[in-house]
């Protein structure tokens, strides 16, 4: 037939051959015949951004990257995880690889990439600015690496994120206010660097947090109301920084909280009576080493899932209340304040102690307590291991029953 319609219709028969000739060549890429001609690597970006990536690396003392060579394919690759088809990267994971080198920008045309996890090796250098480009990246593990510069902020392009760790690193600057924009964000962690300025209002956008960890860095500025507003908080710990002003009150409606610690600060103002009520679930309280002022809150007479408190070096005034319901404390910290005895109960809240079976670290060293030592101190817990009672106004004679306490080994009662 295709002859015959050559034949028949000369006038056209330039036309036509090329129309049959395209035809023809179209009909031979079957699937069959494409996939034979796919290169050896599916993606040959992957590839060149991986080996760039290799290529930073300038000490590999384990190893790691041998398997990185033309040989395989890049899916093959140590730490390298593809998709189902094998035909991108979707994760690296070189995680307690002892590799040095740095991050080059080519890692940020793994489009395709959900983790990127390098935690605990040596790499330094920047964040890529253009990180913003993995559109489809969940996990950012970076911690524990030498790490410095600004964090970019194209990062808060990247919707997808649901964990960010850059913690023990070098870097420094400001947060970045946009991060307040990845609305799926569950664990942020920019502990032990050098970061400066204030902590995003914008934070309390952050809904679906659980974990945001901002210790030990150079923060100023007031703790923003708006993380009141984070109600599948667990964790918030903003210990040793610079921050300043009084704890926003927003912060003990999270009854969420499991951890709290805002350590090693300037926080000034009173811890509210019933903060233990409101935050029922916590197990962690660290507010030592700020400028406190005011009673112990009374509710924690019934703070029944408290493990450990530390409300050391502040300015605390007041009685101690009854402890008799802390049945999982295993550290209760007082020291370095201004408590004084009850007048009616005297020093009942260490014969209170006696429920706390699980309790190793007792402190009120540095008050102003004043009469004898209950005998009853004799039937604290038998896991007790540090019992500091020095610097305080005690009298009268050592309990014989301090001898029953088979695990201490520290007791400090000098200057009374």
């Amino acid at each position: 037939m295709v002859t015959l319609s050559l034949t028949c219709n000369a006038k056209h028969n330039t036309s036509t051959m090329a129309s049959i000739f395209l035809f023809l060549f179209f009909l031979s890429f079957s699937p069959h015949h494409v996939q034979a001609l796919r290169p050896h690597f599916s993606n040959l970006t992957d590839q060149i951004s991986l080996l760039k990536f290799r290529s930073h690396v300038i000490e590999d003392p384990n190893g790691v990257l041998d398997t990185w060579n033309s040989n395989t394919s890049f899916c093959e690759w140590h730490g390298v995880l593809c998709n189902s088809n094998k035909t991108r990267v979707t994760g690296l994971f070189l995680d307690n690889s002892t590799l040095v080198g740095t991050l080059p920008p080519h890692i940020t045309n793994l489009s395709f990439l959900h983790t990127l996890s390098l935690q605990n090796n040596s790499f330094g250098g920047y964040i890529p600015t253009d990180i913003g480009k993995l559109f489809r990246l969940e996990s950012l593990l970076l911690a524990s690496n030498k790490l410095h510069g600004f964090i970019p902020v194209s990062l808060s392009y990247c919707s997808k994120l649901q964990v960010v760790d850059l913690s023990d690193n070098q870097l420094q600057g400001a947060i970045p206010g946009e991060f307040g924009n990845l609305l799926d964000l569950q664990d942020l962690s920019f502990a032990q660097n050098h970061f400066t300025g204030s902590i995003p209002p914008s934070f309390g956008n952050l809904s679906s947090l659980n974990n945001l960890i901002l210790m030990s860095n150079h923060l100023h500025g007031q703790i923003p109301s708006q993380l009141g507003n984070l109600n599948a908080l667990l964790q918030l710990n903003l210990g040793d920084n610079n921050i300043s002003g009084e704890i926003p009150s927003s912060l003990f409606n999270l009854s969420s909280l499991i951890i709290l610690s805002l350590a090693k600060n300037q926080l000034s103002g009173c811890l509210p009576s019933n903060l233990f009520s409101t935050l029922p679930n916590l197990s962690f309280l660290f507010v030592g080493g700020n400028l406190l002022e005011g009673d112990i809150p009374t509710s924690l007479s019934n703070a029944t899932n408290l493990e450990r408190l530390d409300l050391s070096t502040n300015q605390l005034t007041g009685h101690v209340p009854p402890l008799w319901n802390l049945p999982k404390i295993n550290i209760l910290n007082l020291e370095i304040n201004s408590l004084t005895t009850d007048a009616k109960r005297g020093l009942d809240f260490i014969t209170s102690l006696v429920n706390s079976t699980s309790l190793q670290v007792f402190s009120v060293a540095t008050n102003q307590f004043t009469g004898q030592l209950p005998p009853s101190i004799g039937n604290l817990s038998s896991q007790l291991s540090l019992l500091a009672m020095a610097e305080n106004h005690f009298e009268g004679s050592i309990p014989e029953g301090i001898g029953d306490l088979d695990g201490l080994t520290l007791l400090s009662l000098e200057y009374n």
